[in-house]
């Protein structure tokens, strides 16, 4: 099945869409009960979103760590049903069985990435920044359940280090409140952390790259986040809002010629 999910996220992220969603729907004909598939639909959904929006990017990301909503345009209702329906089928089915398979690492984590799939929708098509942390938090402690059972998996470490590095962000208030609610912070080790899974060749790797991009230009290590790029540009060529976004970084960098 994997490589079923592999080849649909690698058309997702070539933007062929319309491919993907077809073939993750024969792979959930066929294997109903998966959770993975349920959530690679929905992850594709919000992708479809994202990109025709040209939000994959950094731009459109960065100075948004907050709490507070933010104002987005309404998202399509199509595109809402189809994203609620598949993440709700995802969680159930996590839900479902990491109660009837306590030890298994894979349960909690395909909990934990359909709960981070709704923090994600929430904040970036929605602009509901409170009820991403919530979702978030959630997602974060599962990931942790993930890791423990499992601890070389690379795949929970993407989740954890992508919240701990925002929770580091965050104003100091903010931050009390999600350390609190048992996320914490830590911008070095979450970094490294996402660095770990990019560096994976598992399913997350993709995923994890995107998050280095925005995460290397928060830290202004341009020459990092060019090489992601390239290397980007090269698993998925017919990605235009790659080129774009390499331009972007370019500029930032103050490299006005190769932007």
């Amino acid at each position: 099945m994997d490589a079923q999910l592999r080849h649909a996220y690698a058309s997702a992220y070539n933007l062929d869409h319309e491919e993907a969603v077809r073939e993750l729907t024969a792979l959930a004909q066929l294997a109903p009960d998966l959770p993975a598939t349920y959530r690679a639909l929905a992850s594709i959904t919000w992708l479809q979103l994202l990109f025709s929006r040209g939000t994959v990017l950094v731009d459109e990301y960065l100075g948004r760590v907050s709490r507070r909503d933010v104002q987005i345009a309404a998202p399509p209702a199509a595109a809402t049903a189809d994203f609620s329906r598949y993440l709700s089928t995802a969680i159930a089915l996590a839900e479902a069985r990491s109660t009837q398979q306590p030890q298994s690492a894979r349960a909690f984590y395909d909990l934990s990435s359909a709960l981070g799939l709704q923090a994600s929708w929430s904040a970036t098509v929605e602009g509901k920044m409170g009820r991403a942390f919530g979702a978030a938090r959630r997602a974060y402690k599962t990931a942790e359940q993930a890791s423990a059972l499992s601890p070389e998996d690379p795949d929970p470490r993407l989740i954890i280090g992508t919240y701990r590095y925002v929770v580091s962000g965050l104003n100091l208030p903010t931050r009390m409140v999600a350390r609190m609610a048992g996320m914490d912070g830590d911008r070095a080790l979450g970094l490294r952390m996402v660095e770990q899974a990019a560096s994976s060749t598992s399913l997350v790797q993709t995923e994890a790259r995107f998050a280095l991009i925005l995460l290397y230009n928060r830290e202004r290590r341009w020459n990092d986040a060019l090489a992601v790029l390239a290397a980007l540009r090269e698993a998925y060529p017919r990605n235009r809002l790659l080129w774009l976004e390499t331009g972007a970084t370019a500029l930032r960098a103050g490299r006005q010629a190769d932007a």
